[in-house]
């Protein structure tokens, strides 16, 4: 289980510098890094299409760098912000018909001040809320008055206020919609205890309490709210109907409408893979030491639930997409001590695609498809090339330097693509002046001349010397043909022979490809050959086993192998990289594992690996009950799920497949279920367990109750989270949404702060969902209250 971090700990109390600070830059021959200007409390930049750059700042200013230089003053300054942790500006997008509307989008938490009701203070410190404004720019300014909120999410009230995740860069995909990212606001324990005073794991001070003594808070599990999540959203503020989760699960939420996928921490980042519907989704790794920084993947096909806060990094479990690459977390910083290297950091606060462009200042094309991604702390900039077994190749370095400390640290973030496809980032910093943006461009040095020699080696390995010309030429990378392959191969800038005879060896600079270099060999040396070394077993829980290679070739290791494996026994589940390290993810058997030498595929060899002491899987699920029929005493009772073997996992997720209007369920414990009555009658409530090893083993059970008396609950004011307000703040006209009373005739009541009625409809057989209009009313904070026969339901609403 992850534990909460303190990313303002890395993003607003770690430091940045500018680049006169930054020592041991490290980059690819060619390319160099320029500051552009100084911004503080950089947090996010975005292109529009004409090459100018919008440059979000935290505390809730925009500015426009235009003419090669940051522009000042700023252009917007956003109202009522609220900044501080991980608070306040924090996304900011550009309509995909910018160019004929001038719309750009603002993603940023508000302060809502003396909010009050009936005397009481809804929350010990600010209220806040999260929302999204859209304004028109005109040239280079903003046009006054032009603000519209688009999508409020919801105000935080009672007496838990998140501090930190926040997510935010939002970004329009293919189809015209917006995406945006949330964190889960660094809310994902099971149970508050009384007066939020602690997490409490089993909830056993939760038994029988109701708000706010007791709250349920996993904010990326929770379909109910707006965190943790990827949000796909209409350019006007409602929901696409064609969502995943529009209509199911039931009953349907506000929130649920608009997530697009869920169980994220603190996705920082996010970015489309250019030419698809793919997203790529940069989730910074907690404080725990087996933490990990996740990249993962989300397609319209993909699976829909990351995993968080039960998951970090790979599972074994099917109800969890794993990231499609992660790496390690250095944990309790600044006294880490992996403070260099490129294989592990603190915060991947940057990602984006590099695409197949052409053209002036045009990269490369070994960076075309390949995602780069930054870490804050350590300060590099790797890419991954997801579509070759995630082979991961160090890009840049030196991009940050003594993180943590107070007056000389700097920290790098967001990576960005600009319409010249060159690469922008920022630097951040606690000290006024050390913040940055920063361009690295490619400015090429062509190869003039190419020659090669070959010193022979013993075992068949003899190390090849290039001369290339000029010294400081951007590309030294060279491309080897051996003919015939048969017989030899270049790896690693060595020449391994695999036989006796002839062979012609050619060098090809790959920056200039009329520029080659030929020799002819004669090779004497017996058949390779390879058989592969270590251990014939795995036999412990999620192990792992490092395979190694022997060879009459001295200079053949692991690394220079293809690995591939297949499974003898279906049920055992491994993965291997490509360096011949075989995990063990779950379940037993056995698996034959093939190495191939990648510069012949003729020599080979196989191994036979036996798996066992992984977990055991579920044989039968079923619900603790003797019967159908259970009475709710004294407003509560409990159902447990059973799991046989003993031994299995006892992971499990209960689903509502026909819901109530009487009674609300809480998860206590991976097996346990908190049936809570909330009004008296009888009603039927049909649960499903499910084993999240094998979702095909359930059991499902009728329960038809008959509530105690519960005193005065009829007319009990319900705060239920079901209660929706769409869009909330508004402008006047929004929607009241509650799908438990539909059928129902129901009474809408807008209150002011002292609990006067100021508007009130009656609506007949209401389904569901009505549209309500009180723009006559003025600015400010009211109260919805939706009445029936059984009950009253409120919301606060803020009206802009």
């Amino acid at each position: 289980m992850k534990n909460k971090s303190k990313l303002w700990s890395i993003i607003t109390g770690i430091l940045l510098m500018s680049s006169s600070y930054i020592h041991g830059q490290s980059l690819p021959s060619g390319f160099v890094v320029q500051q552009l200007g100084t911004l503080s409390n950089p947090v996010s930049i975005t292109f529009i299409p004409d090459g100018r750059i919008l440059l979000a700042r935290q505390d809730g200013y925009l500015y426009l760098f235009t003419n090669g230089a940051i522009q000042s003053p700023h252009i917007l300054q956003l109202d009522s912000i609220y900044w501080g942790n991980e608070k306040g500006f924090l996304g900011i997008a550009v309509d995909p018909d910018f160019t004929t509307n001038g719309y750009i989008y603002c993603y940023y938490t508000i302060n809502v001040t003396n909010n009050t009701y009936q005397g009481i203070v809804l929350n010990r410190n600010n209220t806040i809320m999260h929302k999204i404004a859209r304004y028109t720019m005109s040239g280079n300014s903003i046009v006054s008055g032009s603000k519209r909120t688009i999508l409020d999410m919801d105000i935080t009230n009672g007496n838990f206020i998140n501090v930190n995740h926040d997510g935010g860069q939002m970004h329009f995909g293919p189809d015209g919609k917006l995406y945006l990212v949330t964190g889960e606001g660094d809310l994902w324990c099971p149970c508050y205890t009384p007066n939020g005073a602690s997490c409490d794991w089993s909830c056993n001070a939760c038994v029988g309490r109701t708000q706010p003594n007791c709250v349920s808070y996993q904010w990326a599990d929770n379909w109910n709210c707006y965190f943790g999540k990827l949000l796909r959203i209409n350019k006007d503020g409602s929901a696409p109907t064609d969502n995943p989760y529009y209509t199911t699960p039931t009953p349907v939420y506000g929130p649920q409408k608009y997530i697009y996928a869920r169980g994220f921490r603190n996705p920082f980042t996010m970015h489309f893979k250019p030419g698809t519907s793919d997203i790529y989704i940069n989730d910074i790794g907690s404080s725990n030491q087996s933490a990990r920084e996740e990249i993962n993947k989300v397609t319209p096909t993909s699976g829909k639930h990351f995993g968080w806060p039960s998951v970090e990094g790979n599972s074994g479990n099917s109800a969890y997409v794993n990231p499609i690459y992660y790496y390690g977390h250095c944990a309790n910083l600044p006294s880490c001590t992996v403070k260099s290297g490129t294989t592990a950091g603190c915060a991947i606060t940057g990602g984006v695609f590099y695409s197949t462009v052409s053209g002036v200042n045009a990269w490369p094309s070994q960076y075309h498809g390949k995602y780069f991604y930054m870490d804050f702390c350590n300060g590099w900039i790797n890419t991954v090339d997801f579509d070759n077994s995630n082979n991961v190749v160090n890009f840049a370095q030196g991009l940050a330097s003594n993180v943590g400390n107070t007056s000389t640290g700097i920290g790098a973030l967001f990576l960005e693509v600009g319409t010249d496809n060159q690469m922008y980032y920022m630097t951040r910093s606690l000290s006024a002046g050390l913040n940055g943006l920063y361009r690295i461009s490619y400015q090429p040095v062509t190869v003039s001349s190419l020659n090669f020699t070959v010193t022979s080696g013993a075992g068949g390995c003899s190390s090849i010397i290039t001369d290339i010309q000029p010294s400081n030429a951007t590309i030294k990378d060279i491309t080897w043909v051996v003919s015939p392959s048969s017989l030899a191969g270049v790896v690693n800038n060595q020449l391994v022979a695999y036989g006796n005879g002839v062979v012609t060896v050619t060098a090809i600079s790959n920056s200039s490809f009329n520029i080659k270099s030929t020799q002819v060999l004669n090779l004497s040396l017996s058949t390779s050959t390879i058989t592969l070394t270590g251990a014939g077993s795995i036999s412990s829980d999620k192990g792992n086993l490092q395979l190694g290679v022997s060879s009459s070739n001295s200079c053949i290791t692991p690394g220079q192998l293809t690995w591939t494996y297949a499974t003898s026994d279906p049920t055992a589940t491994v993965s291997i990289t490509s360096n011949g390290l075989v995990i063990a993810t779950g379940l037993n058997g056995t698996i034959t594992v093939t190495g191939t030498l990648t510069a012949n595929n003729s020599v080979k060899s196989i191994k036979i690996i036996s798996i066992s002491g992984q977990t055991a899987m579920p044989q039968s699920l079923s619900i603790n009950s003797a019967s159908n029929t259970i009475t709710v005493l004294n407003g509560i009772t409990t159902l447990t799920s059973v799991i046989l073997p003993s031994i299995a996992v006892q992971d499990v997720i209960w689903q509502v497949l026909q819901g109530s209007s009487l009674v609300s369920l809480q998860t206590l414990s991976g097996n346990m279920l908190a049936v809570s009555a909330i009004q008296v009658g009888t009603d039927t409530l049909k649960v499903k367990a499910t084993s999240v090893i094998n979702s095909t083993i359930t059991s499902t059970i009728a329960i038809p109750y008959n509530v105690s008396t519960l005193s005065g609950i009829a007319s009990k004011v319900q705060d239920l989270e079901i209660l929706r307000l769409i869009p909330n703040p508004n402008d006047g006209n929004f929607e009241i949404e509650y799908m438990p009373v539909a059928g129902q005739d129901i009474t809408v009541y807008v209150m002011n702060q002292s609990g006067a009625d100021l508007y009130s409809k009656i609506i007949k057989n209401f389904a569901g969902s009505a549209k309500v209009n009180i723009s006559h009313l003025p600015k400010g904070i009211y109260r919805v209250t939706l009445a029936t026969a059984t009950g009253s339901y409120h919301k606060l609403m803020v009206m802009e």
